[in-house]
């Protein structure tokens, strides 16, 4: 299957069926129980090779922190830290604007040597917000129009993600001021108007009034 391919017919309204259907001969997918174990072949032919995640990975029973990581096959499955592995396609150079907003379509050019699969994004200190879908480019340079998405008000980085579809590289990003939607004010809590403290009452004990009388 292929990855790319398989999007796009996703795109055009195609379910999921349909496409398994269409890369393997009119494989049509049935229920079936999840084994308590799967395997999963990474690499053939080989004895060891260095895994780079893009995201966040676990582990059951053991933390083993940022990657990248070598792992060596044999009776048991050795896992090690490893120098990060060496790309083999140049992610090029891009050139957009600084400043945009919101809801705006604005325009960057992209140079890569090579045809790849481009999507632009603008990143942050929170992570990536995607600005364009991947789509395959050829050599040279090529114009993209982008729709600034709905972030907040603030400075991001444009960038493109280049992939051949083995290798994935980014271009440097380019500082792009957005004039976004502004944060919701977080509500303030209503202030308890303060209660009124009455001052004690003071009780008046009435005595009965005694007269001295005289003898008649």
């Amino acid at each position: 299957m292929v990855q790319w391919g398989a999007e796009g017919k996703a795109a055009r309204g195609l379910s999921y069926r349909d496409i398994l259907a269409d890369y393997y001969g009119g494989l049509r997918p049935v229920a079936y129980r999840e084994p308590a174990t799967i395997r999963v072949g990474v690499a053939l032919g080989l004895r060891s090779v260095v895994v780079a995640p893009t995201g966040s990975v676990n582990v059951e029973g053991r933390s083993l922190g940022p990657g990248p990581w070598l792992l060596t096959g044999g009776t048991r499955l050795l896992v090690r830290h490893a120098e990060a592995p060496p790309s083999y396609i140049d992610a090029g150079t891009l050139r957009a604007g600084h400043s945009a907003s919101s809801g705006q379509t604005r325009h960057a050019t992209i140079s890569i040597p090579e045809t790849s699969v481009v999507r632009l994004v603008l990143h942050s200190e929170s992570g990536d917000v995607q600005a364009t879908r991947p789509r395959t480019y050829p050599t040279g340079s090529t114009r993209i129009a982008w729709t600034v998405p709905d972030v907040f008000t603030g400075t991001y980085r444009l960038q493109a993600g280049v992939t051949d579809g083995i290798d994935v590289v980014r271009t440097k990003g380019v500082r792009v001021r957005v004039a976004g939607v502004a944060p919701s004010p977080t509500p303030l809590r209503p202030r308890r108007s303060p209660r009124s403290r009455r001052r004690p009452g003071r009780w008046r004990r009435r005595h009965p009034l005694r007269r001295a009388g005289t003898a008649a």
